[in-house]
C-alpha cells in the first residue's frame, strides 16, 4: 500500500521502492491453491464453486510437507482416516443446514442453492472437479383442469395443502469418505492479500444505498465470492443422494427405514464374491457327486441371491423419484460404476479408485469464512514502512482538480528521451512531471472509508444469500391473473366511468367481461376468466382471447334474447345485468333456467355477483374524464437494484419489450405506498401516465403505443426530470425507432411538485412482459429530441398538448 495507487511504476520510482517482493512457489504441495480462493454461497458445496483467489502465496519460510513447499499462510496436517455416513432429511432445508454446519458458516434462506436443486433433481450434470451422475426414477405432474360434481365440494385450502405436501421432499444420502490430509490457512497478513482484490474492493461504494451500488457490489462478489475458503480436507469422496416426494402414506420414520435397507442392499455388493474358485487336477476326479452338488448348489444359491437384489434394487428405485452419485478424487475410471452400482462388479471399481486418491486427492470437505471478514483487519499494518515521504500519504500539499474535486499531487520521475533521436542525446533520459491522482487525503480517510465498505460488502453479501443474483437488465415478469388490472378500478370508482351502458352492449359491440368467483364452473368458466361477448343476431356470442368464434357459441336461454330483461348467456349460464354498477348477478331464476342447459352447475352460483362488464377499449372511455381511478400493474417486484436520483439533470429508463397486453413502467418514493406511485401504462391502444393510481393524460395515437405482440419488440424510454428550485416533477414517454439513435417523445406531463421519486420496476398485466436491455442513461440534449403527435417544444422542451375542451392536458391530440 502505502499510499501508491497506481500501476506501471518503473525503478527509480519512490513508490517501486515501496515494493515489498514476495518468495514464489516452484513445487506447491497439490491442493493449496484451493485455499484462500472465493466461494459462491449460492453455488454447489464442491470446488466448482470456485472464485478467483483472494490471497498471494509466498513460500519464504520453505515449509515442506513431503517433496511439495507449503505456503507461508497455511499449515498441513496428515490424516489418514476413512468414515461411511447415512443421513436422512425431511426436507431440502434440513439438509441445506447440514452442508451450513460443515460449512462452518450462518445459514441463510439461498445458501448452497444450486447444491440443493442438484440433490432435489432440477439440476444434473458434471464438473471439472468431480464426477456426478444423476437420474430421475418416476415423476408426477398435476394440471389444473376443472373436475367437479354438481354438489359443492371444492376447497381452495385443501388444494394449497395438497400443494404443500407435494412440495416437502425426503432425502437420504450415503458419504464414503477418504480422508488423507487437511490445510489450514492462518491468520492472513496485509501483504498477503490479492492486490488485485485489494484496488476492487477499495473501488466499491462506501454506502449500499447509493444508486447503481447493487450492480458493483454483485460484480465484486461474482468475482472474489461471498466467502472464501479457510481450511480444506483432501482425498475422495463417494456420496449417493436419494430423494422423494413426501405423500400421506409415507411418513419420514418409515422413509428413513427404507433409506437404510437400501444402503445397506447397495453396501453388500462391496463385499459380495462374484464367483467362487475351486483347485482341481486331474487325480482329483475322485471328487463325489455330493461335493458337485453342493458347489452348483451354492453357485445357483447366489446367483438367486444376486437376482433378489436385483429385484430389490428395481423395487427401491421405483420408490425415488431422484438418485445422483458424486465422486470427487481419484481416478475418474470410476465412472464405470455408474452401471455396476448394484452389481458385484462394483467391488473391483470401488478398489481401484481407493487405490488411486493418494495420486488424484481433491477437496471435497470445506470451512468458510465470508470474504469481508479478510478485511477486518488492524488498519495500520496496511503500511509496514510507517510514516513516507512518497505516495499520497506522505504529501501535505495535495492540490484539488478543478471540475472533479479530486485530489492529486506531482512526482517528478526520469524517462528515456524517446522524442531525440541524435545519436549525442537519443539515450539520455529526461525528467518529467507526472499527475497522479489519491484516492484518500490521509490515512484515517482511508481507515473511514475501508470500514464503509466492509459494511457494505457485508450487507450485499446478505442480500445476494437471500434474494438471488439481480437480474436487472433482463428479465421476465408473469401476467396477473384475469381481470387484476382493473380489479382497483371496480372497487375505487367513485361513478360508472367505466361501466358499459345497456344500450351500448346491445348495440352489436364487443365488450369485456371479467369473471371472479372462489371456485370453477366444470368445463365452462374458470373462477377468474376474461371473455369478450357480443349481442348479434339476438344470441350472445362469448369469446377468449386468441380464439375463433363460432356458431355454436352464440345462445339465448333464460330470456336473454329480449332486451328489455337485462340478462346475458355466457356458454349458458344466464345472468342479469346491473347497469349501474355494471356487475352480473345470477338471481334464482337465471340459475333455474341455466340448469336447463348445464346440468352439473353448482349450486353455490345462486344469488351470487359472479363477474363485472368492462368496455373492450377502456382507456378511450377513462380519457373522457380526469383523475379517475385506472389501471393498475398485476405483477411488480422492487429490487433495490433499480435505484435512481433524477434531481441532477434528470435520468432516462431506456429498454426493449414485448407483450401482448400492457406494459408498466412504475416509479415510487415509497414502493410500498400506492399514493407515491405514478406510471406510465403502454398498451396497443396508446399510453396513459398515472399518479397514485389515478389517470393523469393519456395519448392514444397507435404509433404510440405497444404492439400487441410477445415475440415482436420495440424500444421504449421513460425519462424522469425532478427540479427542487422550480419544484417540479417532469415525466416524458417516447420511443427509439430501431434505424436511428434520436428519442422520440410521444407524452410529457409536469408535475407541480416534488415527487421525490427514487426507485423504478416494471409490471406486467394479464399477459406476460419480456424486458431486454434496461440501462439507465442521463438525460439527452433538448436539441437532440424529437417531439411526436401529441407534444410540441416550448422553451426547448417537448410538452403535452392539450384539447380544448380537455383540462390540464388530460388527452393529447
Amino acid at each position: 500500500m502505502n499510499g501508491c495507487f497506481g500501476t506501471g511504476y518503473k525503478n527509480g520510482d519512490p513508490c517501486w521502492e515501496a515494493k515489498i517482493p514476495l518468495e514464489g512457489c516452484p513445487n506447491l504441495i497439490d491442493g493449496a491453491t484451493y485455499l484462500g480462493v472465493g466461494f459462491d454461497g449460492r453455488g454447489v458445496y464442491s470446488a466448482e464453486s470456485r472464485k478467483k483467489s483472494v490471497i498471494q502465496r509466498s513460500c519464504k519460510n520453505l515449509q515442506t510437507y513431503g517433496k511439495n513447499e507449503v505456503p507461508d499462510s497455511m499449515t498441513v496436517q496428515g490424516i489418514y482416516d476413512t468414515d461411511v455416513e447415512s443421513y436422512t432429511f425431511s426436507s431440502m432445508e434440513d439438509y441445506r443446514k447440514y452442508l451450513a454446519e460443515k460449512s462452518a458458516v450462518t445459514s441463510a434462506s439461498a445458501m448452497f442453492q444450486e447444491d440443493i436443486n442438484k440433490a432435489s433433481g432440477h439440476v444434473a450434470g458434471g464438473g471439472a472437479f468431480g464426477l456426478v451422475w444423476s437420474a430421475g426414477v418416476g415423476g408426477s405432474s398435476q394440471s389444473g383442469t376443472s373436475s367437479q360434481s354438481s354438489s359443492f365440494s371444492a376447497s381452495s385450502s385443501a388444494s394449497a395443502q395438497l400443494s404443500e405436501k407435494q412440495t416437502q421432499t425426503f432425502m437420504a444420502m450415503l458419504e464414503i469418505n477418504i480422508f488423507r490430509y487437511e490445510i489450514f490457512m492462518d491468520d492472513v497478513t496485509p501483504e498477503q492479500l490479492n492486490v488485485g482484490f485489494l484496488r476492487d474492493f477499495i473501488s466499491l461504494p462506501e454506502s449500499y444505498f447509493s444508486p447503481g451500488a447493487e450492480i458493483i457490489f454483485q460484480n465484486f462478489y461474482l468475482r472474489w465470492g461471498t466467502h472464501y475458503i479457510k481450511s480444506a480436507k483432501f482425498g475422495g469422496q463417494l456420496k449417493i443422494i436419494k430423494t422423494k416426494q413426501a405423500t400421506q402414506d409415507l411418513s419420514m420414520s418409515e422413509f428413513a427405514t427404507k433409506a437404510e435397507a437400501d444402503w445397506k442392499m447397495t453396501l453388500s455388493t462391496f463385499s459380495a464374491q462374484a464367483s467362487q474358485t475351486k483347485s482341481s487336477s486331474w487325480w482329483h476326479e475322485h471328487e463325489t457327486k455330493t461335493e458337485s452338488k453342493q458347489s452348483s448348489g451354492q453357485a445357483a444359491s447366489n446367483s438367486q441371491s444376486q437376482a433378489n437384489r436385483q429385484e430389490e434394487k428395481q423395487a427401491s428405485a421405483q420408490e425415488y423419484s431422484h438418485e445422483e452419485l458424486v465422486v470427487q478424487g481419484g481416478d475418474q475410471k470410476i465412472a464405470a460404476a455408474i452401471t455396476e452400482m448394484y452389481t458385484t462388479a462394483l467391488t473391483t471399481e470401488l478398489k481401484d479408485w481407493l487405490e488411486s486418491i493418494n495420486d488424484y486427492p481433491k477437496p471435497f470437505s470445506f470451512v468458510l469464512r465470508l470474504v469481508s471478514d479478510l478485511l477486518n483487519i488492524p488498519f495500520a499494518s496496511l503500511f509496514p514502512a510507517g510514516d513516507v515521504d512518497y505516495g499520497c500519504f506522505g504529501r501535505r500539499d495535495l492540490q484539488t482538480e478543478v471540475g472533479t474535486g479530486r485530489k492529486y499531487y506531482t512526482q517528478k520521475t526520469v524517462k528515456p528521451d524517446v522524442g531525440n533521436k541524435g545519436p549525442k542525446n537519443g539515450s539520455e533520459p529526461v525528467t518529467v512531471t507526472e499527475i497522479r491522482y489519491c484516492n484518500f487525503e490521509n490515512r484515517k480517510a482511508l481507515e473511514d472509508s475501508m470500514t464503509k465498505r466492509r459494511l457494505a460488502l457485508q450487507r450485499a453479501v446478505t442480500v445476494y444469500l437471500e434474494e438471488g443474483r439481480l437480474l436487472s437488465s433482463d428479465f421476465h415478469l408473469p401476467a396477473g391473473e384475469a381481470g387484476c388490472e382493473t380489479a382497483m378500478l371496480a372497487f375505487l370508482q367513485e361513478d360508472n366511468t367505466g361501466v358499459p351502458t345497456w344500450e351500448d352492449m346491445t348495440g352489436g359491440k364487443e365488450f369485456t367481461v371479467v369473471f371472479d368467483m372462489p371456485y370453477d364452473i366444470p368445463g365452462i368458466l374458470l373462477a377468474q376468466d376474461v371473455l369478450t361477448l357480443k349481442f348479434n343476431r339476438h344470441k350472445w356470442f362469448s369469446t377468449r382471447k386468441g380464439s375463433v368464434p363460432h356458431l355454436y357459441d352464440g345462445y339465448k336461454n333464460g330470456g336473454s334474447n329480449d332486451v328489455q330483461a337485462k340478462k346475458v348467456s355466457v356458454q349458458g349460464l344466464v345472468m342479469t345485468y346491473d347497469e349501474g354498477t355494471g356487475v352480473f348477478t345470477v338471481t334464482d331464476d337465471d340459475f333455474t333456467a341455466s340448469a336447463t342447459l348445464l346440468t352439473d352447475i353448482p349450486q353455490w352460483l345462486k344469488g351470487r355477483d359472479v363477474a363485472r362488464a368492462e368496455y373492450k377499449q377502456l382507456l378511450n372511455h377513462l380519457s373522457q374524464k380526469s383523475d379517475t381511478v385506472g389501471d393498475i400493474p398485476c405483477s411488480i417486484q422492487w429490487t433495490n437494484a433499480h435505484r435512481f436520483d433524477p434531481t441532477d439533470g434528470g435520468k432516462c429508463i431506456h429498454f426493449t419489450a414485448a407483450s401482448e397486453g400492457d406494459i408498466f413502467v412504475v416509479f415510487a418514493s415509497i414502493p410500498q405506498n400506492h399514493e407515491t406511485w405514478i406510471y406510465v401504462q403502454i398498451t396497443p391502444e396508446g399510453v396513459a401516465l398515472y399518479k397514485a393510481l389515478r389517470l393523469q393524460t393519456t395519448q392514444l395515437n397507435d404509433n404510440a403505443g405497444g404492439l400487441g405482440s410477445a415475440t415482436l419488440y420495440q424500444s421504449y424510454f421513460v425519462c424522469v426530470t425532478e427540479d427542487v428550485d422550480d419544484t417540479t416533477s417532469v415525466i416524458q414517454y417516447g420511443k427509439t425507432p430501431d434505424n436511428e439513435e434520436r428519442p422520440h417523445v410521444w407524452l410529457s406531463f409536469t408535475f407541480n411538485e416534488v415527487a421525490s421519486l427514487r426507485y423504478y420496476s416494471f409490471g406486467s398485466g394479464e399477459s406476460p412482459v419480456k424486458v431486454m436491455g434496461l440501462s439507465l442513461l442521463d438525460k439527452p440534449a433538448k436539441d437532440f429530441i424529437i417531439c411526436r403527435e401529441g407534444t410540441e417544444i416550448i422553451n426547448g422542451v417537448c410538452q403535452q398538448k392539450c384539447h380544448s375542451e380537455c383540462n390540464a392536458g388530460a388527452t393529447s391530440f
